[in-house]
């Protein structure tokens, strides 16, 4: 393995880590912020995002999912790069959004309240979806190099949340998680320049 390969498959593993530190740390946010009953929502929200953004591109997306070996992994580090900026505004945004459980039960608009935090939050996991749905599909032939990188980046994501929560708060998480995302950004752009024929092979 090349450098170039080598830095793509690290650049998968962060989109990982980004995702379940940013997943994780919603969690214990919405445990705070909402309630421990409502905490378990979030899950829901990742698999609706990341499910939404791989169907998007398996409908509409195929002409980024077939990319030449030169532009796929600039494709992917915009996305990298626009899930850190998702990531942060839509966390911001979600924050505005004084939402009351207890009158959920008949005002019509705490429930459009939910739903917008749904949504809002359900924007980064769109984008990392993207991200794994055009890597895979456009690697098909190295799938088992993929799920490693995924796998132990997601593994690390949960172990890494632990820590940055010991040392700050949800406001912290969301920090860190759009930092990992901005570097592999960065690695899958080097890992365009770094390639030549068979980088992937």
């Amino acid at each position: 393995m090349n450098r170039g390969s080598a830095r793509f498959f690290l650049a998968i593993s962060l989109v990982s880590v980004s995702t379940l530190i940013y997943e994780i740390g919603l969690t214990r946010i919405f445990s705070i912020s909402q309630g421990y009953h409502l905490a378990f929502m979030v899950i829901s929200i990742a698999l609706l995002g990341i499910g939404a953004g791989g169907a998007f591109m398996t409908v509409a997306g195929g002409r980024w999912s077939v990319a030449s070996d030169q532009k796929m992994p600039v494709h992917l580090s915009t996305l990298s790069a626009l899930f850190s900026i998702i990531a942060v505004l839509s966390f911001l945004a979600a924050n505005q959004i004084i939402f009351d459980p207890v009158k959920a039960a008949w005002s019509r608009v705490e429930f459009l309240k939910i739903l917008a935090q749904y949504i809002i939050l359900s924007l980064p996991f769109v984008i990392s979806g993207m991200i794994l749905s055009i890597a895979y599909r456009s690697m098909s032939k190295m799938v088992h190099r993929l799920y490693l990188a995924d796998m132990a980046g997601a593994g690390v994501g949960c172990l890494l949340v632990l820590y940055i929560f010991s040392k700050s708060g949800g406001e912290g998480v969301v920090t860190v998680s759009a930092v990992f995302s901005l570097i592999a950004s960065l690695l899958f752009l080097s890992s365009s320049t770094l390639k030549g024929k068979g980088l992937f092979i």
